[in-house]
């Protein structure tokens, strides 16, 4: 029996400009690969082209311990808030959720830095599934190492 809909928020503070972090995210999605080789194994947009609002894009990834595959799709790509809507539309993380929903949104922080906020909804298939803290740990570590990088450009 579902458990119904349940929400994990993260946020994390970068010196990163909202423009170039989410930037990233929008021009350059697929260096993740080799940014991060331990937890995204490969990454491609379906149909080819960039990544924008109706995007499918298909992971290989381990943020668990096993690897794992998602097909994903760009619900909403927001230039001007500076978010992006993701929905899982198959792979492995439905064995455990009847559905996974995640959202990236980075705001100014003052002092040209910023704050990455993450939002993952998602709705268990039995109440004794685990919630995906690993995906959402992920993402947290993944926005540092990229705010890292990003400086450093």
């Amino acid at each position: 029996m579902a458990a119904g809909i349940t929400k994990l928020d993260a946020q994390v503070g970068i010196t990163s400009s909202p423009d170039k972090f989410f930037g990233f995210f929008k021009n350059n999605m697929h260096n993740l690969v080799q940014m991060f080789p331990q937890n995204v194994r490969s990454f491609q947009v379906l149909g080819g082209g960039p990544i924008k609002t109706g995007s499918v894009t298909y992971w290989k990834y381990n943020v668990t311990g096993t690897p794992e595959t998602a097909e994903v799709i760009v619900q909403s790509l927001d230039e001007e808030n500076k978010s992006i809507d993701f929905v899982v539309l198959g792979g492995d993380i439905l064995d455990l959720y009847n559905g996974f929903k995640a959202k990236l949104h980075v705001i100014p922080s003052g002092q040209g830095g910023s704050l990455v906020k993450w939002n993952v909804e998602f709705e268990k298939r039995n109440a004794s599934d685990p919630n995906p803290e690993h995906h959402v740990n992920f993402a947290v570590r993944m926005s540092k190492g990229l705010d890292t990088y990003l400086t450093r450009a």
